[in-house]
């Protein structure tokens, strides 16, 4: 029997969720009533992005619920009952995807569209979140969240009253997944996250809504051998960790329906691919069945690998002024902007550098372009502070 744990983001056919034997599933953009069926339970999200093609519930302009979108709520009530979850925001702090950035600002925001939906809905569960990584410096998102919930909306209250849960991304990268010992990074990052977010909450859930790898390439078979290898490794790991409520591998399909290389379960047809076929066989309760697939192990991956990381694709990356690299005394430990310490904004930088294939702020090694070498360079120095 599968675990009630295992989910997936990104939206593909009904009968291609049960093949996997996910349980629940949500998607970043186009939801349905539709979508809501007794066979895999659907979680709706509400996004704050500034495209209102996918923002149908709340108003950036005027930072505020959409009061039309009170019909479509109560719709959802009457098709699934009283009591459903939803997830609220999606990286808000990461651009091209809700762009929020202040965690003073989101607060408010989220405790709107909370207030908005319980009118119909008092019973409903709320994961709130969405941040883009269990990184230090993203810890005064949930802290901030919490001293400032009470200040917003009508019903007063503390966050952790009114949450039932919270949600972050986390991606493990090439050095890691190729060996399950190369997990064990990864693995204490998300443990630590999920105890700290439960200090903050005690008892509250903690939803893993987005795992898998950005780096991958499905173009290449050995990224591909090795990702599902690391697939195995990480969903054991989620099943049997007690901290994690639910998680949800990244992602449906195939590119270019999201990420343009990144490989998914399910081919832009339908079929299953390897890493469907894997995921099929995993999180499994109990004994359960044996993956479908064997993958031999690899000790590289090639260095051609190229990623894609924005759900949106018709954003486009802002990039930061170039500082003066003069007085950067910590730019080979990752510090982007020279501003004397590596944090998440640097982070950033390397991102959309990456993605854009424009600027050099993020070159760490010095060596002309931006690449998975400067992000590791960028994560030492992060993990090391």
């Amino acid at each position: 029997m599968t675990s009630g744990k295992k989910g997936v983001a990104g939206k593909t056919s009904v009968s291609n969720y049960v093949s996997v034997g996910a349980g629940w599933w949500y998607n970043w953009q186009h939801w349905n009533l539709s979508d809501f069926n007794n066979q895999v339970e659907m979680v709706p999200m509400v996004r704050f992005c500034k495209d209102s093609k996918y923002c149908v519930f709340y108003d950036r302009g005027l930072n505020k619920p959409r009061q039309s979108s009170a019909e479509l709520v109560r719709q959802v009530v009457e098709k699934r009952g009283e009591g459903g979850y939803w997830l609220i925001g999606n990286e808000p702090e990461v651009p091209n995807q809700d762009e929020v950035y202040d965690p003073v600002v989101a607060a408010r925001m989220y405790r709107e569209m909370v207030d908005f939906i319980k009118i119909s809905d008092p019973k409903a569960k709320f994961i709130v979140g969405g941040w883009a990584g269990p990184e230090e410096s993203k810890k005064n998102w949930p802290l901030l969240l919490q001293r400032k919930w009470s200040e917003y909306g009508e019903g007063g209250g503390n966050l952790c009253e009114s949450i039932a849960g919270w949600h972050f991304h986390h991606y493990a990268w090439p050095v890691e997944y190729q060996t399950e010992v190369g997990l064990a990074g990864w693995k204490k990052e998300t443990s630590d996250f999920a105890d700290y977010l439960l200090n903050l909450c005690p008892g509250k859930e903690v939803w893993l809504t987005e795992f898998g790898s950005l780096s991958a390439d499905r173009n290449n078979e050995a990224s591909v051998e090795a990702l599902t290898n690391g697939m195995k490794w990480m969903v054991n790991f989620l099943e049997s960790n007690e901290r994690i409520d639910r998680y949800g591998w990244f992602y449906a399909i195939d590119g270019p329906v999201y990420e343009k290389r990144l490989p998914g379960l399910f081919t832009v047809n339908g079929q299953m691919t390897l890493l469907g076929q894997t995921f099929e066989g995993l999180g499994n309760e109990k004994c359960g069945r044996s993956p479908t697939v064997t993958v031999k192990p690899i000790n590289t991956i090639s260095p051609t690998i190229t990623v894609t990381v924005t759900k949106t694709p018709t954003r486009v990356a802002t990039k930061t002024p170039t500082p003066n690299i003069g007085l950067c005394i910590n730019k080979n430990q990752g510090d982007a902007n020279c501003d004397g310490v590596v944090n998440i904004m640097d982070f950033g930088i390397w991102k959309s550098e990456f993605i854009v294939k424009q600027g050099k702020e993020a070159d760490f090694n010095r060596d002309g372009e931006v690449s998975i070498v400067d992000f590791a360079l960028w994560k030492k120095g992060f993990l090391s502070k």
